[in-house]
């Protein structure tokens, strides 16, 4: 119970938090009545709202996240890739869903999150210089993170999106914390506010209350598969988006770079990632139709790989590029080998490119 009192009082003087609308309903109802004897308005104190969290049978990550849901949002629990997920219906027609999803850190960057979400709404890829211009500054169980508008337009040519999505990031303890908030863009326009509330009242503890030290399958480092190298690949240092990462270097001198990579799932699909290393060439997205007619099937050890070959400019450098790509599902993930590099260098070591996939021998096939 919340007791007010008006100037001029005696008697009690309990008075505690009063929610700002409540407060200001009640100063201008005692200001237009003209009386100054005391009266005491008893409002009933409102109701906190419950403190939800994932269950541990749910979670993978060694922490598990708790939340004070908005009262109008439709707690829908799990979804295929999310902890949780929300639905937010709008009483002028459309929605919005907010979903919390977490990836193992190390194996995806927030770009290729970005990239895969923009790739799936039509919209032109990002590379790193354009990252920092649609993020935003955020407090996620109060600790920094970042909000990014993912459907934000890069220039004024580009096309409204028929979707607005912005999405949360946070890494923690080898997890990436990733919470979107996808829907109309009215809704979600209206919705940004009480979204960023949401984060802030989010709070993580140990999966398992006895020991803060727990670690689950998606801590564990993800098992490579085993292949034969070629001779002439030099290994470098993967970073933090990458599994593994190599270059070698044509007759020209110039080098191509061949990369590893898997992500959960279906990772978008085939056509989205093709679409995506396109992007990295400057090439046009393709629909199934034109990526049925490009793609060829490649065949090692029970699985079959599905290849591209692809020549266009390089995003970044704007010299002449070609990308190679393998797309393997296998063990509830997507696994991505990736050769781009000098159109000379690519063309050269083509052939151990598909010997190193024919090689590949995975620990659960």
């Amino acid at each position: 119970m919340i007791e007010i009192l008006k100037p001029g009082g005696r008697t009690p003087h309990r008075r505690t938090v009063v929610p700002g609308f409540l407060a200001a309903c009640l100063a201008a109802a005692a200001s237009g009545c003209g009386r100054n004897d005391i009266q005491v308005y008893s409002i009933p104190k409102e109701k906190e709202p419950e403190r939800r969290s994932a269950s541990r049978e749910s979670t993978g990550p060694a922490e598990i996240p708790s939340w004070k849901k908005p009262a109008h949002w439709e707690e829908r629990g799990p979804m295929r890739m999310s902890l949780a997920s929300f639905n937010i219906l709008a009483a002028s027609g459309g929605g919005a869903e907010v979903a919390i999803m977490p990836f193992p850190h190390g194996n995806a960057s927030e770009l290729d999150f970005l990239n895969i979400w923009r790739s799936q709404l039509g919209l032109k890829l990002l590379d790193a210089s354009s990252v920092t211009g649609i993020a935003q500054g955020a407090r996620m169980a109060g600790e920094p993170a970042q909000i990014y508008d993912v459907t934000a337009r890069l220039a004024e040519t580009d096309a409204e999106p028929a979707e607005r999505v912005f999405v949360a990031v946070q890494a923690r303890r080898r997890t990436l914390w990733l919470i979107k908030l996808q829907g109309s863009p009215a809704v979600v326009g209206s919705e940004l506010g009480t979204f960023q509330t949401f984060l802030s009242g989010i709070e993580f503890k140990p999966a398992d209350p006895g020991s803060s030290s727990r670690t689950t399958a998606q801590d564990e480092p993800l098992k490579l598969p085993d292949w034969k190298l070629p001779a002439s690949w030099q290994p470098q240092a993967p970073p933090n988006m990458l599994l593994a990462k190599f270059t070698a270097t044509g007759a020209n001198a110039a080098s191509t770079e061949i990369t590893v990579s898997a992500f959960p799932g279906a990772a978008g699909g085939l056509l989205m990632n093709v679409n995506r290393w396109r992007g990295q060439i400057s090439l046009n997205p393709l629909s199934n139709e034109e990526l049925a007619k490009l793609a060829q099937t490649l065949e090692l050890s029970g699985l079959v790989a599905t290849v591209v070959d692809m020549s266009g400019t390089d995003s970044k450098s704007q010299k002449p590029a070609r990308v190679i790509g393998a797309v393997i599902p296998q063990g509830g993930r997507t696994w991505f080998f990736k050769m781009m590099g000098d159109v000379q260098a690519s063309e050269e070591q083509k052939p151990e490119f598909f010997k190193f996939i024919q090689s590949l021998r995975f620990p659960d096939a």
